[in-house]
Formats: structure tokens, sequence, C-alpha cells
């Protein structure tokens, strides 16, 4: 790689893959970058049984064939995927991704308070300073493990805003990953299950 890798774009998508003679859902690990050009390029592909710490470091050793200057890593809240970007790309930031986080604290809201969370939510993730006002109005509603999850990832969720304000629209969510996912989605539906990881690799390569 000649450029620098500015940001990265990390997601596994499952499949059907068949091994020692089974059929089992295999997860196809992706990274897409983002260099100091602003060009956008599938760095690397590669199939593991799950997506644990161990598994993602393993994958992330792409850094070692010429991978650098990372400055944020986003992708959804995966505990493999944050121990190990804080392992591999030390100093870099990592980005929660918003849409997976508002998919989580949907989890945590009843239907009856959804609509209004939501809404004050995704207000507050996009400007830091409604924080404040979005966790008073859970408060009212008494959600406290809205709150403590909000809290929690708090750090996390506003990384995007270290960068050129020009590019903070694409770097609050892991929508690269997602889009490149839902097409290899459509293009393998009528296979259904692979032979073995090779196969799905040069499907999708």
């Amino acid at each position: 790689m000649e450029d620098k890798i500015k940001y990265l774009y990390i997601d596994a998508a499952y499949f059907k893959v068949r091994e020692n003679s089974k059929y089992k859902s295999m997860a196809l690990y992706t990274s897409i970058g983002v260099n100091t050009n602003g060009i956008r390029q599938i760095l690397s592909m590669d199939i593991y049984n799950s997506e644990d710490e161990m598994d993602w470091s393993n994958f992330f050793r792409l850094k070692e064939r010429g991978l650098t200057g990372v400055q944020l890593v986003i992708s959804d809240g995966h505990r493999g995927i944050m121990k190990a970007v804080k392992e591999s790309f030390p100093g870099s930031l990592w980005q929660y991704c918003h849409f997976h986080f508002m998919k989580n604290l949907r989890k945590t809201v009843n239907n009856e308070h959804w609509r209004d969370v939501s809404k004050i939510v995704s207000e507050a993730l996009m400007d830091e300073s409604l924080f404040r006002i979005a966790m008073d109005r859970m408060e009212e509603m008494k959600l406290n493990k809205s709150i403590d999850m909000f809290y929690k990832w708090y750090d996390s969720l506003y990384s995007y805003i270290s960068f050129p304000k020009e590019h903070q629209r694409k770097l609050h969510t892991n929508n690269a990953t997602e889009r490149f996912n839902r097409e290899l989605k459509r293009r393998t539906r009528k296979i259904g299950a692979f032979p073995n990881g090779d196969s799905l690799i040069r499907l999708v390569d």
C-alpha cells in the first residue's frame, strides 16, 4: 500500500460454509480503508469461525503488510473488535457506529418511549451539546439502562468530531462496510452455502 490509510472501516458478515463435512455459519471479515487522498479501497477479506479478539487481532495483521497511519477505526460495538483495535492500532481512535449503537439502545427502551428517545439521542449524537438534554429526558422517563449505556459509550460515540468537519458525515457510521455486505448477501443469496471458504472468497473478491 503506497498511501497511508487514515480511516479504517471493519465489519463481519456470516455465510454458510462447509467445513469438515458439515455446513456452519462462518464470519467473512472485511476491511475498507480511506487513504490520505480520500480514496476508498477494500484492503482485506478473510474467513473466521467467530468474532473473538484473537481472530480480529489476526485479521489486523494486515498492517504488517504495509498498513500504516490509521487514525480512526469505525465498527460496531463487538467486544472482540474493540480490544483488538486497541492492541493493533495504538494511538488511533475507535468510533462506535451510531447505527449499531441505536440498534442496541433500542433493546433498553420500551415501545412507549422509543420514538422520543430515538429522536433526542439521534440529535445528540450529531451535536454533542445536546448530550445533557438527552440524558435529562431519559432520566424523566426513568430509563436507567439507557442512561448507563449512553454514559458507558460516550467517548467512543464522539470520536468522529476529532477529524475535519468535511469528513465527519461519513465517519460516525459503518455504512461503507454495511453497503458492501448487503451487496455480498444479494450476490450470494441464490447460492445458499459454499463448499469451502476459498469458494466464498473467490466469489466476493
